[in-house]
C-alpha cells in the first residue's frame, strides 16, 4: 500500500506547468544529446549555449536590439536541429523562459535541474539546461541588476501609520469618517 505522500505528484516550484512547456519539453527531449564532434559537445548543448549567449547579449545591451538571433543563425540552427520555424521558436522560447525564471527567482543550478525533471525533461536535457544556467547565471543576474536596479522580490523594510478619527463635534450634524495614512518602505 502506498501512502498519501506517494499519491501526491510533486510539482516544480520554479516553472509553471503549461501546455506550451509540456510540448516544449517533448520536443526538446527528442533532440539528440549524443556527442557531435571531438570536443564531446552535444548538438543540444551547442544550441542551448548559443541561445543563452544571445540572451545575455540582449540583456547586457540597450533594449534597442530586439532580435535574439540573426536570420542566418536561425536558419543554421534550424537546419542542424531539423526543426521547422514553429518548433524552433518553441525551443528558443522555452530556453528563454527557463533562464528568465531562474534569474527572477535567483535559483541555483541544482534547483533548475531538479525542477526541469519534474516538468518533464529528460535527465540529460535537464543537465544541459542546468549547466547552461550555471555558466550564465552570474553574468545574467548582474546584467539584469544593472539594467533594472533590482531583481526578485522586494521585502518590507519598515512601515508606519497614522489614523485620524473624529468621533463627533457639537457643531457637526454627522460624524466624520476615519482616515488612515500608511507609509511602507521597500528595499530595492
Amino acid at each position: 500500500k502506498s501512502s498519501e505522500n506517494d499519491l501526491v505528484k510533486k510539482k516544480p516550484s520554479i516553472f509553471t506547468l503549461t501546455a506550451k512547456l509540456a510540448s516544449a519539453s517533448d520536443l526538446i527531449n527528442s533532440i539528440s544529446v549524443e556527442s557531435r564532434n571531438e570536443s564531446h559537445e552535444t548538438l543540444f548543448s551547442h544550441v542551448v549555449h548559443i541561445i543563452c549567449k544571445s540572451l545575455l547579449r540582449l540583456v547586457e545591451k540597450d533594449p534597442v536590439e530586439t532580435s535574439l538571433l540573426s536570420a542566418e543563425e536561425v536558419e543554421a540552427l534550424m537546419a542542424e536541429l531539423s526543426l521547422n520555424t514553429r518548433q524552433f521558436t518553441l525551443v528558443v522560447d522555452c530556453c528563454s523562459y527557463i533562464m528568465e525564471q531562474a534569474a527572477y527567482l535567483n535559483c541555483n543550478p541544482k534547483s533548475v535541474y531538479e525542477d526541469l525533471i519534474l516538468a518533464g525533461f529528460s535527465e540529460n536535457h535537464a543537465q544541459v539546461l542546468g549547466q547552461a544556467w550555471a555558466d550564465l547565471a552570474p553574468r545574467y543576474v548582474a546584467a539584469l541588476k544593472m539594467r533594472h536596479k533590482s531583481i526578485g522580490y522586494s521585502s518590507l523594510q519598515s512601515s508606519s501609520y497614522r489614523v485620524h478619527i473624529i468621533m463627533g463635534q457639537s457643531g457637526l450634524l454627522r460624524v466624520q469618517e476615519p482616515a488612515a495614512i500608511f507609509e511602507l518602505t521597500l528595499d530595492s
